[in-house]
């Protein structure tokens, strides 16, 4: 039973147990049993993010299609009754391949609206570096510096609350977008934080709640603030430690073997994400 026709559609390549984000272009159509003609018709955004017309309250089948993708059939209750103290509840349309024999199914996001927070604190900390990406990192703008700041002690106690109230937001919670949105302002949290609050995240990453890469860059971060190797190579030095821009990182625990590790938490190869880091922050070159 759910109360809003309203969630994101999310694709696995197949075999991988990490859902590599939104799929967007999903025709998602709601039928009234019984009824050819759909109640309520929508497409995923690019994001995956999508959100059709509350109908009356009911039984209806949701319908999720897209050519290569293996159609989604869903039965579905919207709520009659007064929303769940918890919050709205709203899907989670989990799309795989045609050819990936666990094929497509839908789950529950539990929390719509601390979900929505969640990805509007991520909103504020991507435009923030965004912002100081171009106006140059080589000299950062002091305003811009002093607002990054702001936001990140705002979205790291307001993450904190949120973690003592529900624990870690899994995506049973708040969905793929807005437990990616959590581990996104916990990674720029203070190294106290992230070390507090690792143990809810390597339980979620253990449970399939929290994906291999954010757990990767999570324990690399706190490895390299403690002064210890890192296992995956996520953690880069800083520009004015990069040479001609090539990107530097900070060193790496059996680097002979770590596209290996790398691969196992869904990680792309070391080389791949250097040139990653050259283009976002070394265009020129």
């Amino acid at each position: 039973m759910i109360d809003r026709l309203e969630g994101q559609a999310t694709v696995a390549p197949p075999g991988s147990r990490y859902e590599t984000g939104g799929a967007g272009g999903i025709c998602v159509l709601l039928f009234s049993r019984g009824n050819e003609t759909p109640v309520a018709v929508g497409t995923t955004d690019e994001r995956g993010r999508f959100a059709l017309a509350r109908p009356e309250p009911g039984s209806y089948i949701l319908v999720a299609a897209l050519e290569s993708i293996d159609d989604l059939a869903v039965s579905l209750r919207i709520s009659d009754v007064p929303t769940a103290p918890d919050g709205e509840r709203g899907l989670l349309l989990h799309m795989r391949a045609e050819e990936d024999d666990r094929g497509s199914f839908a789950s529950m996001i539990r929390h719509l609206a601390l979900r929505q927070e969640l990805l509007e604190m991520a909103r504020l900390d991507q435009e923030v570096r965004s912002a100081l990406i171009q106006a140059g990192v080589g000299t950062p703008d002091p305003q811009l510096l002093s607002r990054m700041a702001a936001i990140d002690a705002g979205n790291t106690n307001r993450l904190q609350a949120i973690v003592e109230e529900y624990g870690w937001p899994g995506t049973d919670l708040v969905g793929v977008d807005g437990a990616r949105s959590a581990f996104l302002v916990l990674q720029h949290a203070s190294h106290d934080v992230q070390k507090n609050l690792f143990p809810l995240v390597e339980a979620g990453y253990r449970e399939g709640m929290v994906s291999g890469p954010g757990y990767a860059l999570l324990l690399d971060r706190i490895l390299v603030g403690d002064g210890r190797l890192q296992v995956y190579g996520t953690q880069a030095m800083t520009f004015d430690e990069w040479i001609d821009g090539q990107p530097a990182l900070a060193p790496i625990e059996d680097e002979a073997n770590v596209d290996v590790r790398r691969a196992e938490v869904g990680l792309p190869p070391l080389a791949a994400y250097r040139e990653l880091l050259k283009r976002l922050y070394s265009p020129e070159r």
